[in-house]
């Protein structure tokens, strides 16, 4: 695919065709063995970052979809600047299944996104991930709402 060698075609393949398409098999042509992901957190020391090979990627997404079956991923803006390629993204989605040791909870989950990604003859080599995860997890009843908790905090409600 002559889309495959843009680094926008690369993205969009994988929010399409793996993400939302369930086309596991695209993942080899789309990742290395030797991509890494750094997943983004406000923590004052090094930001984390992991191997991201083929069978990683697949396990991640066969996890999710397991998960949240009817997950789906909406491109809302993409920019790219040479190799890179910054998106950012809504992922939708009801969690009907075990997901990170959690027992499902039925509830649907809205998360705002944004992925910068490098892209090096039509393969992601390196990734950068930063989802608001506090929401997610807000939305699937797991921690407070983040108002409740600044309210408590300050000692009014």
């Amino acid at each position: 695919m002559s889309s495959l060698r843009d680094p926008r075609g690369v993205v969009t393949c994988f929010v399409d065709t793996i993400w939302n398409a369930r086309d596991l098999s695209a993942i080899d042509e789309l990742f290395t063995n030797a991509t890494i992901t750094h997943q983004l957190r406000s923590d004052p020391g090094e930001i984390p970052t992991a191997p991201r090979r083929p069978d990683d990627v697949r396990h991640e997404l066969q996890s999710w979809f397991a998960a949240f079956p009817d997950i789906r991923f909406e491109i809302e803006q993409q920019i790219a600047e040479g190799d890179f390629v910054v998106t950012r993204y809504v992922m939708r989605g009801t969690h009907q299944g075990a997901w990170l040791g959690m027992p499902a909870t039925n509830r649907p989950v809205t998360v705002r996104m944004t992925h910068t990604v490098r892209v090096v003859a039509g393969k992601i080599v390196e990734d950068w991930l930063l989802a608001e995860w506090y929401g997610m997890l807000e939305q699937l009843g797991l921690v407070p709402p983040l108002r409740e908790l600044l309210a408590s905090r300050s000692g009014t409600t």
